[in-house]
């Protein structure tokens, strides 16, 4: 890892450790203070000083820090003893530290804050206070329409039940406003600001962009699907793309007689075990979950030194750090902390921020799971050294965060899947107002809202196991059915569901499955919300009596469309423009009478379709209009529109030459944003709804324009649990992430050609590799 993604490596540390500053100067002391406050940092040191202890009497947590140890040593014999470090640190001009074991474990909070960190809370109150609780819960409420649960064992969401038809009055929405705020507080304006502020960093602009698609896929089918006679499991996780990518490939091989282990998957650079994949036993993949497991809280401060915390006058604790500054001083810093946890309002204090108007508001602070000693490392040991379903649940129990929808496949014919990850039972029995709990809403920590009282069992998760359906999927929808979620609420955040939807499509269309049939899968591109929209709209325009003569042509050409966003053709370009238009004219005049300056995240594609399917009509009318519209205005209308942007955009009267991929591009950039490291843009299938997935708006105030993907598929893999010589994978990237090298993005070009390599898993002996495979080998002797 160390010859091949240093540079990745370095950054990655520096990012999570707030240790930014020392090489980019005083620009990035913000950006530092702001990760040393989610206590990435601390809770990495605390996590190392658990597992030290815990190796003086357990030998499995000893084994595991010896070999923490040994990479750790590995990774600085390599800085040690390299003459010239990677291009990148010439360019910026620095060195590089020691590596230590705390930045190993560091690793697991920098994907902890990629997959769970989220200001969604602070939101969700800006937006309810706008629209009152009932049009929130319609809008936020669960399920969402047309789920198909991760879980199979705990019901199902029938299509007319599984969203709550509201009686539309728009003069009554706002039924129910802002209620239990301290008196005089402009708590309000406080939330708002605090998260105007935090949204200008870097990495919180990047999540926003990566939303839609940040999560993943995986299924896995049993023997009686495959021809092997034992399992197949998929997996792509789904992730922001760079140069080099996240992933790195590698197949360790341990040939002792006593405990041999063939041991192959993704790893996380700077962490000595694999993430997902298998060994010869098992085979295990990921997608994103979901759990809620961040809140946020509001305290009356009191003064400098104290706040009321449970109606009691409370100190606060202190975290000192000094942060360095390349070309300047170090800067102390001090973080203050709640007994729930940091607090982050401090940021605009007059210490951050100029002007003559100091914040002086209530005290924020939040709450997050990772903020605490985690065991991700003995987790990873565990499913390394599995050989059977129960190892393997072992190893589960002690997976703390992000939380993971673990798919799961053995070579005695077991599958599974798991949503799996520690979720917080929070005591909602003192809330000042109903319809207020779950960790949806920020906590009034003054009042003792909220606490974190204790964890839901690992074995009250739920999970399918073996199930008579042969088969199991999960692409980030809810992850289990009205009969688990009556008792446990786990999820505020899960995706549309559209692509879950269609790998349980393809996964029932056919008995067998191989290994050509996955790749089918993972690299489909039909549009699952085309198939399903466009029936109304067709409806619609074939009831019209004054369509254009181009329009005509428009309504023919996708009539005979089959749904596929292929980067060749014009139809899947008219259907996403109308389908942005349209989400538009439903939903901007009441979320403008409202005030609230943006839907997204409230309102997604799965609505506009119950709303079709219902008929809730209510919604098409144009609220500042007198003329009272329906959807087949609506519909009309929007269709119209597109037609003309379009033609207007191509300068041309021929739709079938508005070509996809001359919208909707994918870049891969280098991790320094240096355009001569990175490569691209790439016309492209695919959107965020497909199983293949990329995503992109192409309607932006009021313009079109190319969108530009950068995330999706971070990875595919194809495991054969009944021939594992025949698995394959690949990478959007390549494995060197050295500018120069011949790989250093070979696999981007497989990738874009939706091929794949071998992983050539039973090969153990690099002497039974064909020629030119290997490039090099690398021969431990004498230790472990």
């Amino acid at each position: 890892q160390a010859q091949d993604r240093l540079f990745m490596m370095e950054m990655a540390r520096r990012v999570t450790r707030g240790q930014m500053s020392e090489i980019m100067g005083e620009s990035m002391l913000e950006t530092d203070r702001y990760n040393l406050a989610m206590l990435k940092d601390y809770y990495s040191v605390q996590t190392y000083s658990a597992i030290v202890e815990g190796a003086k009497t357990d030998p499995e947590m000893a084994d595991i820090l010896k070999q923490l140890g040994r990479f750790t040593d590995g990774v600085n014999y390599f800085i040690g003893h390299e003459s010239v470090l990677p291009l990148e640190f010439q360019l910026l001009g620095i060195g590089m530290e020691p590596w230590s074991i705390v930045d190993t474990l560091s690793m697991a909070k920098y994907m902890a804050e990629d997959l769970t960190w989220r200001m969604t809370d602070l939101y969700n109150y800006l937006v309810y206070n706008e629209i009152g609780l009932t049009a929130f819960n319609y809008f936020a409420g669960h399920p969402r329409p047309y789920q198909e649960p991760v879980t199979v064992d705990y019901g199902v969401y029938l299509d007319n039940e599984s969203y709550t038809h509201m009686d539309y009055n728009f003069t009554q929405l706002n039924d129910l406003g802002p209620q239990g705020a301290p008196a005089g507080s402009t708590l309000k304006e406080n939330f708002e600001e605090l998260s105007t502020f935090l949204n200008e960093f870097p990495q919180e602009q990047r999540r926003q962009e990566l939303g839609p698609i940040i999560g993943s896929n995986n299924w896995v089918v049993d023997g009686n699907m495959t021809d092997s006679g034992l399992p197949i499991l998929s997996n792509d996780m789904h992730l922001g793309w760079n140069l080099p990518g996240i992933w790195y490939q590698a197949h360790l091989v341990i040939t002792d007689n006593d405990n041999p282990l063939n041991l192959w998957g993704f790893f996380l650079p700077g962490v000595p075990y694999p993430l997902v994949g298998q060994n010869q036993f098992v085979a295990w993949g990921f997608t994103n979950t979901g759990y809620d497991v961040l809140d946020w809280y509001y305290y009356t401060p009191i003064n400098d030194t104290h706040y009321v915390h449970n109606e009691v006058a409370t100190a606060y604790e202190y975290i000192d750090y000094s942060i360095e500054v390349m070309d300047g001083d170090a800067v102390d810093y001090q973080i203050k902390l709640t007994k729930e946890g940091p607090v982050f309002s401090d940021f605009l204090s007059d210490d951050f921020t100029e002007g003559d108007n100091p914040y002086d508001g209530q005290v924020i602070a939040c709450k997050w799971l990772a903020q605490s000693v985690t065991w991700e490392m003995q987790a990873f040991y565990r499913y390394a050294h599995a050989k059977n379903r129960a190892d393997f649940n072992a190893g589960s129990e002690k997976f703390v965060t992000p939380s993971q929808n673990h798919a799961y496949a053995d070579i005695y014919g077991n599958i599974a899947i798991r949503p799996t990850g520690w979720v917080p039972i929070r005591d909602d029995s003192n809330l000042s107002h109903p319809g207020m709990g779950n960790g949806t809403f920020p906590y009034n920590g003054s009042a003792g809202e909220g606490a974190w009282i204790g964890w839901v069992p690992f074995e009250d998760l739920p999970v399918s196991i073996n199930p008579d359906q042969h088969y199991l999927t999960s692409a980030n929808q809810i992850v289990a059915g009205p009969e688990y979620l009556a008792e446990h609420s786990l999820q505020t955040s899960y995706s549309q569901g559209y692509r879950a939807r269609r790998i349980n499509t393809l996964l029932r269309s056919q008995e067998h499955f191989t290994i050509a049939d996955m790749q089918s899968i993972q690299l489909d591109c039909y549009s699952t919300k085309a198939g399903n929209m466009t029936y109304f709209l067709f409806e619609s325009l074939n009831n019209a009596v004054d369509l254009t003569a181009l329009e005509q042509d428009v309504l023919e050409l996708m009539e005979e469309w089959n749904f596929r966003m292929d980067k060749t053709k014009g139809e899947p370009t008219i259907f996403k423009l109308w389908m942005e238009m349209l989400k538009g004219a439903i939903f901007d005049d009441e979320f403008a009478a409202w005030e609230v300056n943006s839907y997204i995240g409230y309102v997604d594609d799965a609505h506009i379709e119950y709303l079709l399917r219902s008929g809730d009509e209510p919604w098409f009318d144009n609220v500042s209009t007198p003329l009272v519209e329906n959807s087949s205005m609506i519909l009309r209308d929007t269709f119209a529109h597109a037609v003309e942007e379009l033609s207007a955009y191509f300068n041309n009267s021929d739709p079938s030459t508005w070509l996809w991929g001359d919208l909707h591009q994918n870049y891969f950039a280098h991790l320094t944003g240096i355009d001569a490291l990175s490569m691209g843009p790439y016309p492209t299938n695919g959107t965020s709804d497909t199983v293949n997935p990329s995503y992109g708006s192409i309607w932006r105030n009021g313009e079109l324009g190319i969108s530009t993907g950068t995330g999706g598929a971070s990875e595919r893999w194809i495991c054969d649990l009944g021939a594992m010589d025949t698995s394959i994978s690949v990478i959007p990237s390549g494995q060197r992430g050295v500018p120069g090298s011949e790989h250093y993005a070979d696999q981007l070009e497989l990738f874009l050609a939706g091929e794949y390599h071998m992983n050539y898993f039973l090969i153990i002996d690099p002497e039974d590799f064909a020629e030119g495979i290997i490039e090099s080998t690398i021969y431990f002797i004498g230790g472990a």
